[in-house]
């Protein structure tokens, strides 16, 4: 509470850091951070209790940014924060792009410490009484968590047969940003009706990210060793090794010999 702003901060900064912090701190832990005080949320994190947990989750909801000491916060509170992640999902009806940008940084943040998320996620997605919107926002946070998501692909092919074009659309991504093998034919049947130069390098770059469980790729990939842009053919070449497509070893080795193409 110190006058001085910077005395307060530096106080905030070593609580940050500093152990045994206990629910009896809380409210005065809290009372800075609505005061504005920086650094003060990792040391909310610590504390863990629900209370903790509520308020720096309606404070990530509130403020709808990224790569703050709040967004930290949450990621050191790991599994314990997604109870109340769910309520946003489940409740929270003033989203924008900035709150959806906000979760999906914060499940990426999560990782496989998000799981127990998925099936609650799920169930929303698949609720046919439930809000369009809603669901697609499940979806997405799904796709968000990564490849420990990976369990739900069955259910988002299920999704990607619905008669309703933005939530099959929704599962599509879903299943590409978890990055399963499954990901690698539809990134390949993206590739192969792509016809800038730019957006296929942008899709070579989610193929080689795979590595060896996009090797379904190869098949597509290939063809674009002949590619008329140079960008393009190296960036096949350079895929063809990141997915492990050892068929493609004999028309890599003829490229070798190639004089007027030193790039590749």
């Amino acid at each position: 509470r110190h006058e001085n702003e910077e005395v307060a901060a530096l106080a905030a900064y070593i609580l940050r850091d500093i152990k045994d912090l206990r629910e009896e701190h809380l409210d005065q832990l809290i009372e800075s951070s609505r005061r504005g005080t920086g650094w003060i949320e990792p040391a909310i994190a610590k504390i863990g209790t629900p209370k903790a947990i509520s308020f720096l989750v309606n404070e990530l909801v509130r403020e709808r940014e990224t790569q703050t000491q709040l967004t930290w916060a949450i990621k050191m509170i790991g599994a314990k924060a997604v109870p109340d992640l769910m309520r946003v999902y489940q409740g929270e009806t003033d989203w924008d792009n900035k709150l959806e940008n906000t979760m999906a940084f914060t499940f990426k943040e999560l990782g496989v410490n998000a799981v127990t998320a998925i099936y609650p996620l799920m169930e929303i997605a698949n609720d046919q009484a439930t809000a369009p919107e809603r669901r697609i926002r499940a979806i997405a946070a799904v796709g968000f968590i990564g490849l420990p998501a990976e369990r739900a692909v069955p259910d988002l092919q299920a999704l990607q047969q619905q008669s309703n074009q933005e939530i099959s659309a929704a599962a599509t991504s879903a299943i590409v940003n978890i990055g399963s093998k499954e990901a690698g034919p539809i990134l390949a049947a993206k590739l192969e009706h792509t016809v800038d130069s730019f957006g296929r390098m942008l899709l070579m770059r989610d193929i080689a990210e795979l590595k060896a469980r996009a090797r379904s790729a190869g098949p597509i990939v290939i063809k674009y060793l002949k590619d008329e842009d140079w960008n393009v053919r190296v960036g096949a070449a350079l895929v063809l090794g990141y997915i492990g497509y050892d068929e493609a070893v004999d028309n890599l080795i003829q490229l070798l010999d190639r004089q007027d193409d030193w790039r590749l």
